[in-house]
This record gives C-alpha cells, structure tokens and sequence, in this order.
C-alpha cells in the first residue's frame, strides 16, 4: 500500500485528491494551514487519511512537520506538491507584493517541501513526485503572467528534479490541468476584479465573451484527481500529463501556431475561444 503526501487539501482538488486516493486504498496524508480545515477534513476521511498542519512557506513548519512524518513512516512513496495561490494582473500593474508572494508559494513553497523529502527518496532508491502546474505553465496568457511565472519555473525545476534523481531511482512528473471548478477558480476571479483598475488600459481585453461550450469543457476536482492516481499508478510515463479538455486544445493550438498566429488569437478573442 503507498503512503502519498499531498499537500493544499484544504478544498479543490487537494481534499478531492485525499479522498479519492483514500477510498482506492492508499495511505494518504495531507497537509493544511488551519486546525479547523484538518478536523473538517478527518471527520470526511476518518482513519483513511491523516493530517499535517503546515504552512509551506515558513522553513521551521515545514521542517516539524514533514521530518516528524519521515521519522515515523519514512519517505512518503509519492509526494504531490499541490498548494499554490492564484496572481493576476497585468505586468504593467502587477503588485510586487502579491508576486512575490506567489512565487514564495508556488515556487520556493514547492522546493522547500521537496527538499524535505526528497533526501529520503533518494537514500531508499525509489519514490515519485508530482508537481502540479498548469496548462498555463506551458504557454503564457496575458493577465495571468504572474502566475504563468511560478508555473514556468516549477516546469523548469521539475525538469532538473527528474534529472537529477533519475539514477536514484525516483521518478519526477508534472500533472498540467487546465480550468479547474474549484474554490482557487472564484479566488482567481476576486483577485481579478481586486487587482485590475476599472480605468486600466487592459481591462477591455478581458471582456470576450465565453463560448457556450467552455463550462462543459473544465474540468471537476474528481476528474484531475482521477488524472492524479492514473500518473500514480503510471509513473514511468510521459514526463509531463495534460489533463482536461480545456488544456488539451489550448497546448495543442499552442503547438500549432507559430508565435505570431497564436499571438494574434489570444490578444483578438482570448482563452475561451480556443476550440
């Protein structure tokens, strides 16, 4: 039975990923920032998964309690870094403040949790970690380019992770969902509406209207989650998985296009009109 480490499960697809997981007959740990969320979440999952409280962007928790966690089990079989916040905003007006957060988030939290385990994996010859970008982490969108950043470096690092541990026996992959129907969606929109001036000069490259079809093509915590344990299960795989229908038809026209087509495609009718 695999013991897998998630972190970011207090909502979305961390806690879809814990209980899926959980019911398939893993043992699942997952990390939150707030007691309340952990007893929420033990009380859904009872003895089928336990909880860490933890904030991945200050060492000393991290280090409580994931080295607390290696003592008693070990390594984790299979860490899936998961927590990530969202930045938006036009470069021109994008808060140094909120980037840097994100980065420290998405980014530094992401290799601070690595760091922590992946030593262990290393020393035991075999393990696997999942990073979750996007398909966003790929191709950039405008508005989204503070985002877009963190996943481009958690790509850049992931690919360097599967590098280096490859002769060790550990397997590094990368899940890149698309649009996900989950409480991170509603903040990115807040944060939107928060972060971009009535009176901006980009505002009105917002405003393309979405395409009927485009609810039906995002995707459902359950449906990545599912993606999730399909990569766990799978992980000699492709390197990187796309996941969502969504996500597929924007990287596939990413690919297709040369840079001055897409260009002309995104800043003219914008992410929701990619078939």
């Amino acid at each position: 039975m695999k013991h897998v480490l998630i972190t970011g499960c207090s909502s979305g697809l961390g806690e879809a990923a814990v209980l899926r997981l959980a019911t398939a007959g893993y043992r699942v740990t997952g990390t939150v920032r707030r007691q309340p969320d952990a007893d929420r979440l033990a009380a859904a999952t009872g003895p089928d998964a336990s909880w860490i409280i933890m904030d991945v962007t200050d060492d000393r928790s991290v280090r409580d309690g994931l080295g607390g966690l290696v003592e008693r089990r070990g390594a984790p079989d299979v860490l899936v870094n998961n927590v990530g916040v969202p930045c938006l905003g036009s470069m021109e007006e994008l808060r140094i403040p909120d980037f840097r957060a994100a980065i420290e988030t998405n980014v530094i939290g992401a290799l601070r949790v690595y760091q922590a385990i992946a030593p262990a994996m290393r020393r035991r010859g075999s393990g696997q970690i999942v990073n979750l970008s996007s398909s966003i982490g790929a191709a950039a969108l405008p508005i989204y380019g503070g985002y877009c950043a963190t996943k481009f470096a958690l790509e850049a690092m992931s690919e360097a992770m599967r590098y280096e541990l490859a002769p060790f026996g550990v397997v590094v992959n990368v899940l890149q969902p698309g649009i996900i129907a989950t409480p991170f969606r509603a903040k990115k929109q807040v944060q939107r509406n928060e972060r971009i001036p009535a009176n901006s000069p980009y505002g009105n490259r917002l405003d393309n209207p979405s395409p009927p079809d485009l609810l039906e093509r995002i995707s459902t915590p359950n449906e990545v989650a599912a993606a999730l344990q399909e990569l766990i299960e799978t992980p000699k795989g492709e390197f990187r998985r796309i996941c969502g229908r969504d996500a597929q038809a924007f990287l596939e026209t990413r690919r297709k296009l040369d840079d001055g087509a897409f260009e002309r495609l995104l800043t003219t009718k914008g992410y929701a009109a990619i078939p």
